[in-house]
């Protein structure tokens, strides 16, 4: 029995480590919070078991090791709640206040103990395995079949051609967690609660012939496994992604620099036919050099926006900051932006009080216009763009909200900060651009202590967001 205890108590003390090693890393296949809370998840219930030994050792339930059994198995239950929960808020659309319905699992377990312990003594021996078996039956079952379903609402998520992998794996991991659910309605022995009075293990090892526990092993590899393989495709698709947006990013720079450098060399070749002619007009050359000024000016964009990309790569970005109004530098930039937005409405209504902070202003303003830019770009023509600013906490947050076109896939959000990405629609030549635009602004912000990201907000618009730290005080 001793033996059986060990290898299931590392079975899930690895799943703990699987998931706290991706949870250290940039690559992630899970949210940071359900990393976490997976990873609670496995250390606890894996120090649960191995204190199980102790117990063996002990005799009859009494004195600090079954208290310390306790807490761990319970604890652990809470957080495979909380990572079903979570995992079901990111995934499945539930409302976010889903996200406490571990609290009100934990309260009814309690509950149910207070209630069913009542004619005992804490140190009573049927005392401890009615506590221990409620907290299986009101934590760890309904945290297990959650967490299935979120893995499942996950893998549903997964349609793209390079995340079949993932999905694969993502169903391996809801299916281990509903093996672990299975084996968590089947308990030994049955206990004189709801639910545990009506299932029993006992039936099951007569009719198969084997432990529960060794089910429940069998499920914490399926997940670590499943988890660590959905890891290795999750970089492996990164990887390949990377390379073809970079060689893609080559090609699109050297054709745009081969376009801008022909007509400088074509508007130059007619300034120098021209001039010598006594009847070219000035207005003639006037515009031949205006046209030169322009490509120009694009070319240094694009040299400047590599500069800036390889400096935010290589960690080397420095900003500049004084204490300025926010609000001020969002209405300037809005001011300048209304000129070129001809063909749409600029909707900026700004806040009535200061929002100080220390910034970078020549930074904010390429924040802002790359941002404006973007938003015109992608925008459906007619369709209206709109700023707002406000105070979240300690940080004042800008959002960009425009309309998307319903071709555009909403699953490339999570990507449209990384370097040398572009769109679909972008690929297919409908919009120019060099992919840097958004990673310039991330890194940026970044810089200056805040936060860049995006997402849908339903209705067909897309909102961009960054936050920079307040600084009220000078």
């Amino acid at each position: 029995m001793i033996h059986v205890f060990l290898v299931y108590g590392l079975a899930f003390i690895l799943l703990g480590s699987v998931a706290l090693f991706q949870a250290g890393t940039t690559v992630r296949i899970l949210p940071l919070r359900a990393m976490i809370f997976l990873s609670l998840f496995g250390f606890l219930h894996g120090a649960a078991e191995w204190v199980e030994i102790a117990k063996v050792f002990h005799g009859p339930p009494l004195g600090p090791i079954f208290t310390l059994s306790l807490c761990l198995i319970t604890l652990s239950y809470v957080s495979l709640v909380a990572l079903g929960f979570e995992l079901l808020v990111e995934y499945a659309h539930f409302p976010a206040w889903s996200r406490f319905g571990s609290v009100v699992l934990f309260g009814l377990c309690w509950g149910f103990g207070v209630i069913f312990t009542a004619p005992y003594d804490w140190g009573h021996p049927l005392a401890f395995t009615i506590r221990e078996i409620g907290a299986r039956y009101h934590l760890g079952l309904p945290g297990a079949a959650l967490t299935c379903a979120g893995f499942l609402a996950l893998a549903r998520n997964k349609t793209g051609r390079l995340e079949r992998g993932l999905r694969r794996r993502f169903i391996w991991a809801g299916a281990g967690f509903g093996l672990y659910a299975l084996a968590a309605g089947i308990m030994v022995p049955a206990a004189p609660i709801p639910i545990a009075s009506v299932l029993n293990a006992g039936s099951f090892e007569e009719l198969f012939g084997f432990r529960i526990v060794l089910l429940r092993t069998f499920a914490a590899f399926l997940i670590a496994g499943a988890l660590m393989q959905a890891f290795i495709v999750e970089i492996s698709r990164i990887n390949s992604l990377w390379g073809r947006m970079r060689e893609e990013f080559i090609s699109l720079v050297a054709h745009d620099l081969k376009s801008s450098l022909s007509g400088v060399s074509l508007a130059s070749e007619l300034m120098i036919e021209e001039l010598p002619q006594a009847d070219t007009s000035p207005e003639r050359i006037q515009r031949i050099a205006k046209q030169i000024h322009n490509t120009s000016m694009g070319l240094s964009r694009i040299v400047g926006d590599l500069l800036d990309a390889s400096l935010i790569a290589s960690n080397r970005l420095t900003v500049r900051t004084e204490q300025l109004d926010l609000v001020q530098l969002v209405s300037s930039a809005a001011e300048r932006a209304q000129t070129h937005f001809r063909d749409r409405e600029l909707n900026w209504i700004p806040p009535k009080t200061e929002l100080l902070a220390a910034v970078d202003p020549v930074r904010v303003d390429q924040v802002l216009a790359n941002l404006l830019s973007n938003a015109q770009k992608y925008a459906p023509v007619g369709t209206p763009i709109s700023l707002l600013l406000s105070q979240h906490g300690p940080h004042g947050v800008l959002q960009v909200t425009n309309h998307i076109d319903e071709k555009l896939d909403t699953s490339e959000l999570h990507l449209l900060f990384e370097r040398y990405y572009r769109s679909q629609e972008a690929k297919m030549g409908r919009f120019q651009g060099t992919g840097l635009g958004l990673f310039i602004v991330k890194g940026i912000v970044e810089a200056h202590g805040g936060q860049a990201w995006a997402k849908t907000l339903g209705n067909g618009q897309v909102g961009f967001f960054v936050s920079f730290p307040l600084n009220p005080s000078i």
